[in-house]
């Protein structure tokens, strides 16, 4: 092994040939070239300083076998771009005064670098590491791993980036402290604890055959894991994220978000997770304990498994899950009722809510298997109704419709008439004047043909009072004549010839279209004809109202078990 302890000359010739090889307490005044001076040698420089201003150390396109800096200080820039090595690179304790640029270099070992302090960027893009990287206490500008390939895993912990902002995003808007862009990870992508980013953290289009943990990760301007493909989890727990964090188009295994603060991004309508597009082989789980302070976007987003919203997606949250798809069931635990849910043109599964705690909810078109509690208890009738009544957006009666055909699936078909006259009732509710007037009758009629019996009732109602009045106004031949009398302009005979008046059989007569026949008498008075006319009004009516509700609730039932 070759030792060089405090010297200020040229050392590169007095390498050459040595395998090991240690470099203590050295000054370099002077640009260090060494790339042909320890080919296939394991160096080690310890408390040794590179004072050059422009470039102090060039290993680019050099070789080892492995490379040691153990504090060292770098003025200038230090150059392992392309570097090869069949080992370790390892920085321990470390300043650059400029960057550490490491793009290209290719280490069959490790790279680790610990406690070092990087003025401007730490760059690794297309760096190709067989063995783990660990960036353990390293503060920088900002790192710029563009097209790193890790074949096994990635940590990041304990480490500042992002104070310089020299690096913008494509809209040249953002500062960008953290840049894995592009990166592929054969195994865990780990960052935090105590990682803190003043600007956006970007890891979007992510190949990871792993999973990807953020644990206590603080960032200014946004977490953006957009594209990303991951063959295991996804997980981010108690972190700061104060701009948003995007992983919309997603692909992964699992996500689970908790305990963690999510600003809103600025210039985005207020939208704190944007999550469009994501495909999940099995469960998306948002919280508990995430805060989300705008809009939590999951449109058109796949969930092989469970979705959760489990206690406050923010206070007052608005969650916008529209044509979102879930193959098993969605969970809405510990809601608080002001925050909204949008679930329009969704596929929820099998829904469980807290019945004390009911949401605002919008299931416009959404199709479900049943809303239930965790006891398995489907919702009733009655906090169904102030469900649906919280429904936002545009109105529409399929909610309620849909939502009648599976209380009927269940059993309840008493609850299924609530819910269908209800929609009905809220339905009315928005038209004229008028309309609403004229809607009492149906309503009360037939229950909008969802309750025919009640037309049974009401027929027989109209004929006990029209029965009533019918006989009070007979008197003798003053008001009632029998037909064949009227007819052959005969003289009456005595009321034995004729038949007796029957009120009952008049009033049936008068009711119900087509049922002239059962009575032999009709009015001659005015004040006779004129309610004689009114009962028959009254009967035409209710069998027109009862003939069109049936008719409108058959043409429904193919369509009340699913959203139309």
């Amino acid at each position: 092994m070759l030792q060089i302890v405090t010297q200020t000359g040229p050392v590169g010739a007095a390498l050459s040939g040595w395998r090991r090889i240690s470099l203590e307490n050295l000054v370099f005044r002077e640009a260090v070239d060494l790339a042909d001076s320890i080919s296939q040698a394991a160096v080690t420089f310890k408390n040794c300083k590179f004072v050059s201003p422009e470039v102090s150390l060039d290993l680019a396109r050099g070789t080892a076998r492995n490379l040691r800096f153990l504090s060292c200080q770098f003025v200038g820039t230090a150059r392992l771009d392309a570097l090869v090595l069949t080992s370790d690179l390892l920085f321990e304790d470390c300043f650059f005064g400029s960057e550490l640029v490491l793009n290209g270099a290719q280490v069959a070992g490790r790279v680790h670098l610990s406690e070092c302090h990087i003025w401007r960027d730490l760059a690794m893009d297309g760096i190709h590491v067989v063995g783990p990287i660990a960036l353990d206490g390293v503060y920088a500008s900002t790192i710029l791993a563009r097209h790193l390939f890790a074949e096994a895993p990635l940590s990041v912990r304990r480490s500042v980036f992002g104070w310089g902002h020299a690096v913008r995003d494509s809209s040249n808007t953002t500062p960008v402290g953290m840049l894995f862009d592009l990166a592929r990870v054969e195994s865990t992508l780990f960052l935090g604890p105590g990682l803190q980013v003043s600007g956006a953290a970007v890891i979007s289009g992510l190949r990871c055959n792993g999973s990807v943990l953020i644990d206590g990760l603080s960032c200014s301007h946004g977490l953006r894991g957009q594209r990303a493909k991951v063959d295991g989890a996804i997980s981010i727990q108690n972190s700061h994220v104060a701009a948003g964090l995007e992983l919309a188009a997603s692909q992964c295994e699992r996500i689970e978000v908790r305990d963690t603060d999510i600003g809103a991004e600025p210039g985005a309508g207020m939208r704190a997770l944007t999550g469009d597009g994501l495909e999940i082989a099995t469960d998306l789980r948002l919280g508990p304990g995430l805060r989300a302070a705008g809009e939590v976007r999951l449109l058109g987003s796949s969930v092989g498994g469970q979705l959760h919203l489990v206690g406050h997606v923010g206070e007052s949250a608005y969650v916008n899950a529209e044509s979102v798809s879930v193959a098993d069931a969605t969970f809405l635990d510990v809601i608080d009722p002001k925050s909204q849910y949008h679930f329009a043109r969704a596929d929820l599964g099998t829904v469980t809510v807290d019945f004390a705690n009911l949401p605002q909810i919008c299931l416009t078109r959404a199709t479900y298997v049943a809303i239930t509690n965790d006891a398995g208890d489907v919702l009733p009738a009655a906090l169904a109704m102030r469900l649906l009544a919280s429904n936002f957006g545009s109105f529409s009666t399929s909610p309620y419709r849909y939502m009648a055909a599976q209380m009927r699936a269940h059993g309840d078909p008493a609850g299924a008439r609530v819910l269908a006259i209800g929609g009905e009732d809220a339905l009315r509710a928005r038209a004229s004047r008028l309309r609403r007037y004229l809607g009492w009758i149906p309503k009360y009629v037939s229950g909008y043909g969802y309750d025919p019996v009640r037309a049974l009732w009401t027929l027989i109602g109209l004929v006990i009072a029209s029965s009533i009045v019918f006989g009070a106004l007979y008197n003798g031949e003053v008001f009632w004549m029998p037909v064949w009398s009227v007819d052959s302009n005969e003289q009456f005979g005595s009321t034995t010839d004729r038949g007796l008046f029957n009120p009952v059989a008049f009033a049936f007569a008068a009711l119900l279209p087509g049922s002239e026949w059962l009575t032999s008498w009709q009015p001659v008075s005015v004040l006779a004809e004129v309610v004689t006319l009114a009962v028959r009004l009254a009967g035409w009516i209710v069998a027109t109202i009862l003939i069109a509700g049936i008719t409108t609730r058959l043409v429904r039932s193919d369509i009340d078990g699913r959203a139309p």
